[in-house]
């Protein structure tokens, strides 16, 4: 019970125990207790007392804390003591960087601020000298007007009056030009005046050109499609003609074997005038015998056109075969001539007239009535290329 009394004593007399690490400490009371354990064992109880004993078992414990606690702090002391006396001269030697710095930083500038004030006292130096040049030259130039203002007062008017002069023959000089300059600027006015008229006829010369133009071109794929249609008239006039030359030669050379058979039955019947026969026969067979001899064999020769009487290749039925043939063909020509004339002309049938209120369109009659002497005069040409 003692022990417990006096523990607490103990701890309020030595605060230190408390920062003693709880380990160590517990370490310490049992070695101490367990000596003074050991030690009260083998002593005979009869030889000390049970409270001396107690007592030496108390208080040897804190003796032994006390002594390690003194140690413990000493320690610590040492070590905080070294920790901080390191930290000062870490702090005065970041101190003495920082001063170096800074007193580096100010010579710098100093020698900066000394450099510019140096450089602006130059300037100012030369700004004075300058400064001092002009008031030299304005006391100079106040010298020259105070001499010039000193000569006679009848030298200036009469200089004056001459500039007076001068400005005034130049001022009626400048007027004249005003004059002329207005008159001019008139004409032009009026020429102005006659631009907008001017940009209108241009305008419809413009118009009408484009359409010359749109007509010159239509004529023109007229022609083109007229001339197209004249070579296929062409080409079947020329089929025609050959096929009427082969039909001729081919009529020639049939009448030609008509006379042929003509004579040779003419011949036979004067022959077999006596034969009863003749009459019996049937025209049917009769046919074909004549048939039979008219034919040619493969060694005779046809005979040719020419060689055959000029009355039979220009007979009257061909004659008015050939001329109703020429008849068709111009008037299939013409007609054809005025439908391309109509198709081409049905669009532009227009006629134009220009006014200064502007553009009418009117009915065409004036090319209309050339494109009909034109056709006219292409089946003319053709009469006389293919007269009857």
């Amino acid at each position: 019970m003692s022990i417990f009394l006096a523990v607490p004593g103990l701890f309020r007399c030595h605060k230190a125990v408390i920062t003693m690490p709880i380990p160590y400490l517990f370490v310490s009371l049992f070695s101490s207790s367990s000596v003074c354990s050991i030690i009260c064992a083998y002593i005979a109880p009869s030889v000390v007392p049970l409270s001396v004993l107690l007592y030496v078992v108390t208080f040897v414990p804190l003796v032994t804390i006390i002594f390690t606690v003194t140690r413990t702090h000493k320690e610590e002391i040492d070590s905080i003591q070294q920790r901080y006396e390191k930290q000062l001269a870490d702090s005065k030697e970041e101190m003495r960087q920082a001063l170096d710095e800074q007193r580096c930083i100010h010579e710098t500038e100093i020698e900066r601020l000394s450099r510019t004030h140096q450089i602006q006292i130059a300037t100012l130096d030369s700004k004075l000298g300058e400064a001092e040049k002009q008031a030299e030259q304005l006391v100079r130039d106040k010298k020259a007007l105070e001499a010039t203002l000193s000569k006679d007062a009848n030298e200036k008017v009469a200089r004056l009056s001459k500039e007076i002069s001068s400005l005034n023959a130049a001022l009626e000089m400048k007027s004249t030009e005003m004059k002329e300059l207005r008159h001019i600027n008139a004409k032009l006015q009026l020429k102005v005046e006659e631009i907008p008229p001017k940009d209108i006829e241009i305008s419809k010369l413009k118009h009408r050109v484009h359409e010359l133009k749109q007509l010159v071109d239509q004529k023109m794929n007229t022609e083109k499609v007229l001339a197209s249609k004249y070579e296929e008239l062409q080409r079947s006039a020329r089929s025609h003609a050959e096929m009427s030359e082969s039909m001729l030669k081919e009529n020639d050379l049939l009448r030609y074997r008509i006379e042929e058979m003509e004579s040779s039955t003419s011949e036979g019947e004067h022959n077999h005038s006596k034969q009863q026969s003749v009459d019996s026969t049937p025209l049917s067979s009769r046919q074909s015998s004549v048939t039979f001899r008219s034919r040619p064999s493969q060694s005779e020769k046809r005979p040719s056109s020419s060689i055959l009487p000029s009355k039979i290749t220009h007979s009257p039925h061909e004659r008015m075969r050939r001329s109703a043939d020429d008849d068709a063909l111009t008037r299939s020509i013409v007609s054809v001539y005025l439908e391309q004339g109509r198709s081409r002309l049905s669009g532009s049938n227009a006629d134009t007239i220009y006014a200064p209120e502007g553009t009418f369109i009117g009915t065409l009659r004036f090319f209309s009535g050339l494109c009909v002497r034109f056709l006219c005069t292409i089946g003319r040409m053709f009469d006389l290329l293919w007269p009857q």
